[in-house]
């Protein structure tokens, strides 16, 4: 098969929408202005480290100036510009195949050739995690849940510490006139027990208070009339009943409504010119107690269709209870209700009482959804976290699914500092798709796969260079995490007395302290696995035998793929078998020349235990009893009194060990207690045979590891 002259083509898609689907973008063929060479870098360098953006270098010839962003004078003009959308695709067996999609983040104009005054234009397109990690909106949870939620008036409170009035935000998520404060308060206040927030006001005065205005809403939705406010609150006691808030109403029937607090009830009464119209009360719900921590209150004013009579009614939950109890209704007679004009929080008779994310709406509640976001989204799927966190940011993301990790509360912080948190609870890994979209590879996806694209080692360009180092051991890990208990330290005793101790800490953001421990566990073990490294294998597509092959790299994105290489000479590899996954790649093309350099990591690590696989609990401290011949065909077994004797069971037989670095294969085991004598069915089924002392190593062939 031969790919050359390269068929290739670059596109740009002028005037795209950035937040839509890159399937929906118009692209124009820009092929004939670009120069030769395009070099394109996906992924990253090795296991350990992150993704950087991803991105495609080129050179476009530019007469009379038509690639020089925003200039008038050229056809080009406007689409062209930064942040336009660029992709480059090659035509492999009849069909088109992209290799990147990425964003013009440089345009360089220089002079080509003085002589006849020829300029060209070097461009690079990145990835979409490029702009990201310039900055985007740093917001709590609650704070990106309730301003997107289109409420009539809302009040984050997050407000910093030298604030005088806190800014309020209304339908359109702009800032609204500034609420009303008095008496002493403590803006930028700890909501310690309120992980969706990132922080709050404290009213440090009985004659402290704040008033949020409410513009409009005549509360008219069909033939239902509505009014709700929520706020979350702390208070330090509550001994007597106190008010903490009042809602007032511009109707014939209500102007205002009270809500009062004691240790053991909430309450709601509606007053009209200082009589009493309406009440309704409940008990705060099981682990709801303002007193020891947050919890959010919501008060309704609904007509419930066309009667003659309002409704009151309050609704509660306990931040880290995602469910929200209801009062009774309380009636009040009448169907006018008017509108809503200010919504003021009170002290509720002692000082310290502290508030966070006061809302107005005309629904009859707020979404239940609240209730998680108050909790920082604690436990939430991380794969699930990823995909909400891209739909509240309009970033366009190939859908993840179920990631098997649960994570903590989520921190305030912008969107790619949030993301990079799941991969690092994950161990996965964040890159950008070949069609431009942020995208996640699970950590499940990395476990036992099947081989992606296999080769034999004459395919492979000249310069293999394997290695054999220390840049990735670590086999004492402690692992935290924000808000838990101390950090849970791990260690393999036996790789640490025979390398010494390669100690490493960190904190990730999941869900339990036995979380942080089973993290701590998996680290160690991919610490601990020793197997030659292949930083770089080097394909050239030009190469008619290797061409053979570049179905299986076309045929899917390559990042994150388990490629094999057989055939391998024993100077470069003891079973003549590369194993790796590919971390990253750069790829280099023009017409007549196509390379990749791909940056891999051993695939060794991924392969988990699986129900009726064929791994094995491993026997730690086995040896060889007696010397085993080259020739031999039984070999004796020494085990440890810890681990007891091997099995005997028919059932478990054919059996693989390693013998140093031998795999045999043994029919049966004899014996109760150590030593025992196996019959071997064959020798060197790696390609290596030899003679071993006594006393070296012997295990199961596939250890049986537990994924996280």
């Amino acid at each position: 098969m031969s790919v050359f002259p390269l068929t290739f083509r670059v596109q740009i898609a002028p005037g795209a929408s950035l937040t839509a689907d890159p399937a929906t973008w118009v692209w124009q063929d820009i092929t004939r202005w670009v120069r030769a060479g395009i070099r394109i870098t996906r992924g990253r360098s090795d296991e350990g480290g992150t993704t950087s953006p991803s991105s495609c270098a080129l050179t476009l010839k530019s007469p009379a100036g038509r690639w020089l962003p925003r200039n008038p004078a050229s056809p080009e003009y406007p689409g062209w510009r930064l942040g336009c959308p660029l992709r480059v695709q090659v035509s492999v067996l009849g069909q088109w195949w992209t290799r990147h999609t990425g964003f013009a983040s440089e345009i360089e104009p220089r002079l080509a050739d003085r002589g006849v005054d020829t300029y060209e234009v070097d461009v690079v397109a990145s990835g979409i995690t490029r702009r990201l990690a310039q900055g985007s909106a740093v917001r709590s949870p609650l704070l990106r849940q309730m301003s997107s939620m289109g409420l009539l008036a809302y009040c984050p409170l997050e407000d910093g510490a030298g604030t005088t009035y806190p800014a309020v935000y209304g339908r359109q998520s702009q800032p609204q006139p500034a609420a009303r404060a008095a008496g002493p308060l403590t803006f930028g206040a700890d909501a310690n027990g309120l992980p969706g927030s990132a922080s709050a006001v404290r009213l440090d005065s009985t004659t402290a208070r704040i008033a949020m205005p409410v513009g409009g809403g005549v509360f008219i939705v069909g033939d239902t009339t509505v009014a709700t406010v929520m706020v979350y609150v702390t208070s330090p006691q509550l001994d007597v009943e106190a008010d903490l808030m009042t809602v007032t109403v511009s109707s014939p029937q209500v102007d205002k409504i009270t809500v009062r607090a004691s240790k053991t009830t909430l309450k709601a009464t509606a007053y009209l010119d200082g009589d009493q119209v309406g009440t309704t009360s409940m008990p705060w719900p099981d682990g709801a107690d303002p007193t020891t921590g947050w919890v959010g209150v919501q008060v309704t004013l609904t007509r419930p269709g066309l009667v003659s009579f309002l409704q009151l009614g309050l609704r509660v939950h306990a931040v880290g209870d995602l469910t929200w109890t209801a009062s009774p209704t309380g009636g009040i007679a009448g169907t006018i209700v008017g509108q809503m004009t200010a919504v003021t929080l009170l002290p509720a008779g002692v000082q310290g009482t502290t508030y966070a994310h006061l809302g107005a709406t005309v629904r009859p509640s707020l979404p239940t959804s609240t209730a998680w976001a108050a909790a920082g989204y604690a436990g939430e799927d991380a794969g699930a976290r990823l995909e909400r966190l891209a739909a509240d940011q309009a970033v366009p993301l190939v859908p993840v699914g179920t990631a098997e990790t649960a994570m903590g509360p989520q921190p305030v912080g912008g969107l790619l500092d949030l993301a990079r948190e799941v991969e690092a609870a994950d161990g996965g890994m964040l890159y950008e798709s070949l069609d431009g979209r942020l995208a996640y590879l699970r950590r499940v996806d990395r476990y036992n796969r099947p081989v992606d694209i296999g080769l034999v080692y004459s395919q492979l360009a000249p310069g293999l260079a394997p290695t054999s180092d220390d840049r990735s051991v670590r086999n004492d890990w402690t692992v935290s995490r924000p808000g838990g208990a101390g950090g849970v330290q791990v260690s393999d005793e036996a790789h640490v007395a025979e390398y010494g101790r390669y100690e490493q800490s960190t904190s990730v953001n999941v869900a339990t302290d036995a979380d942080a421990g089973d993290q701590a566990s998996w680290r160690v073990h991919l610490g601990t696995v020793e197997q030659m490294r292949y930083p770089v294998l080097t394909l050239n597509w030009g190469r008619e035998q290797t061409a053979a092959a570049l179905p299986a790299w076309l045929a899917r994105d390559p990042l994150g793929a388990r490629l094999t290489v057989t055939g391998v000479p024993p100077e470069l590899s003891v079973d003549g078998v590369i194993d790796q996954q590919i971390e990253g790649y750069t790829e280099q093309l023009d017409r007549y020349a196509w390379t990749v350099t791909i940056n891999t990591s051993p695939n060794a690590p991924w392969r988990v235990a699986l129900v009726d696989g064929e791994d094995r609990v491993a026997a730690d401290g086995s040896t060889l009893a007696a010397p085993l011949a080259a020739s031999a065909m039984t070999l004796s077994l020494a085990s440890t009194a810890e681990n007891g004797p091997w099995t005997t069971a028919a059932e478990d037989f054919p059996l693989d060990l390693r013998v140093g670095e031998e795999r045999v294969t043994v029919s049966a085991i004899s014996g109760t207690s150590s030593p025992q004598t196996a019959i071997i069915t064959a020798r060197g089924v790696n390609g290596i045979r030899r003679s071993w002392l006594v006393g070296t190593e012997v295990d199961v062939w596939f250890p049986a590891i537990v994924a996280l």
